[in-house]
């Protein structure tokens, strides 16, 4: 039962190191323009 508990464990940082996302660069500008706006726009 113990060695079965240290596979699952070792698979599930496996899957926690392996796991991405990727975003297109134009996505990303937009986003960070849109919060610097919303910033902006909190603090006048």
């Amino acid at each position: 039962m113990c060695k079965m508990l240290k596979k699952q464990k070792a698979n599930q940082q496996k899957k926690k190191i392996s796991s991405t996302v990727r975003v297109d660069v134009e996505r990303l500008e937009y986003l960070m323009n849109l919060v610097g706006e919303l910033v902006i726009d909190q603090t006048s």
